[in-house]
């Protein structure tokens, strides 16, 4: 999307989404197709979309936002990364045992592994909740947790969507299950 960037640049006058579309399909058309542009917007100095959609030949779609706002509120897909307090869960009987799980991976240790993922690709959200954790037979809440949420576009950072991938990683991890409750909650 250098063309967009240099074109933009080079005008420094009010962008037209006809006449970008236009130059657009003239300079690319052998190469794509579909092309859909985003309203203009103005940062005071330069015009330009908001954003660029379209396929290549092979039918793969690009989508390029030009404006955070824009993308901020329009891009609906997200990723959520858990990490969790503890590395094997399914053992928890007692409170004892489970403070001596938690004891493995305090918080300076949660921080560093988190940090670690984050360093590979910018996270939009970096953030320590707390699940609490319920005794097994009791259903007595005895424990508070720390788990990093890291996530990965706005649409991501909803209490439902964080969730839904905390349960879905204390599944895959054979979360031990009494009486139809899981033994963590989140609060």
């Amino acid at each position: 999307m250098k063309h967009i960037y240099e074109y933009v640049l080079k005008g420094a006058r009010e962008v037209y989404v006809d006449e970008l579309k236009r130059d657009l399909l003239n300079t690319f058309g052998a190469r794509a197709q579909k092309f859909e542009l985003g309203e203009v917007v103005n940062d005071t100095s330069y015009y330009c979309v908001q954003w660029v959609r379209f396929k290549d030949l092979e039918d793969n779609e690009f989508w390029v936002w030009f404006s955070d706002a824009s993308f901020r509120s329009e891009y609906d897909e997200y990723e959520i990364d858990i990490i969790a307090p503890v590395e094997n869960i399914d053992v928890f009987s007692s409170r004892v045992e489970v403070e001596k799980e938690l004891a493995k991976r305090p918080v300076d240790v949660l921080t560093r592994i988190a940090n670690s993922k984050k360093a590979h690709s910018p996270v939009t959200i970096f953030r320590l909740d707390i699940f609490r954790w319920y005794h097994p037979v009791k259903n007595n809440p005895e424990l508070d947790t720390n788990w990093y949420v890291l996530i990965w576009g706005d649409a991501g950072d909803s209490i439902d969507a964080v969730k839904m991938r905390s349960s879905s990683y204390l599944e895959k991890l054979y979360i031990l299950v009494m009486n139809g409750r899981k033994s963590f909650r989140y609060l």
